[in-house]
């Protein structure tokens, strides 16, 4: 992704979708969901969003609440910020029906590329648990580790 600086390395059980993938965008589900019965490995069902920007290299990192503004949806609650990685809480429309509001996003930078995602999943189910939250720091650890951005 983005010329080849960015390595998107999927939460495990988790398959981009190559229908969606782009130089800045990839939709990722679980692996069985896409068509690969085996893949899942127990992960949790869910649906998560990665969009990246290309930004300055001292350019100023978008907050959470500029963010959840932006993306029209609610105020962010349980903002964490553990490293690089600011992970939230908010609700907002879901992409697909049977989805809860909630869900997590989250934002970090590697390089110049800012990456965003969301992580949206069943009401009460893990994707929008402690563990979804968990899922996006590791994906964003694993590509940040994979990655060439400058």
């Amino acid at each position: 992704m983005m010329g080849g600086d960015i390595a998107l390395v999927p939460p495990d059980g988790f398959c981009i979708d190559p229908q969606t993938l782009r130089q800045e965008f990839a939709l990722l589900a679980r692996c069985d969901v896409l068509g690969a019965p085996t893949g899942a490995a127990g992960a949790p069902l869910g649906v998560m969003t990665l969009s990246l920007t290309r930004v300055g290299r001292n350019a100023r990192q978008p907050t959470p609440l500029e963010i959840s503004a932006a993306a029209g949806v609610s105020a962010p609650a349980d903002v964490v910020t553990k490293g690089d990685v600011v992970l939230y809480k908010t609700r907002g429309t879901p992409p697909v029906d049977g989805m809860d509001t909630a869900h997590w996003r989250a934002l970090s930078q590697v390089g110049t590329v800012v990456m965003g995602a969301a992580f949206y999943g069943p009401t009460n189910g893990r994707a929008v648990s402690a563990e979804g939250a968990l899922m996006i720091r590791r994906m964003f650890a694993a590509t940040a580790a994979k990655s060439a951005a400058e």
